[in-house]
């Protein structure tokens, strides 16, 4: 895996944009060692995803953020298949999903 450049939330270096890419293409070819080492490294990046996307609805909403959360890591659980361009392709998918459950949740779809 490509070097770290900083810190997360658990002290934990995080790994490079192409270190991250490098696991999601492992994780698609099967790897489940990718997967489980993608986990807590993207983990972070999702919930501010979620929380940006909570920040712009009412007060008073049910759905928290670690909801989002885990309602885009199910979806994501058997989405080897999907051809990861990068971790940039990757948050957009996630950002999207989560995007979706908070429409479900509303009652939009």
């Amino acid at each position: 895996m490509s070097g770290a450049r900083i810190r997360g939330s658990g002290g934990m270096p995080v790994p490079s944009p192409q270190a991250i890419t490098e696991l999601l293409v492992a994780w698609r070819g099967g790897d489940r060692q990718a997967l489980e080492a993608l986990v807590p490294v993207v983990y972070d990046e999702l919930h501010r995803l979620a929380h940006r996307c909570m920040t712009r609805e009412r007060a008073g909403h049910v759905l928290q953020t670690t909801a989002l959360v885990n309602e885009a890591s199910l979806q994501l659980v058997d989405a080897r298949t999907v051809m990861w361009r990068d971790r940039a392709h990757f948050f957009a998918i996630c950002a999207k999903l989560m995007s979706l459950a908070w429409e479900r949740q509303r009652g939009g779809m």
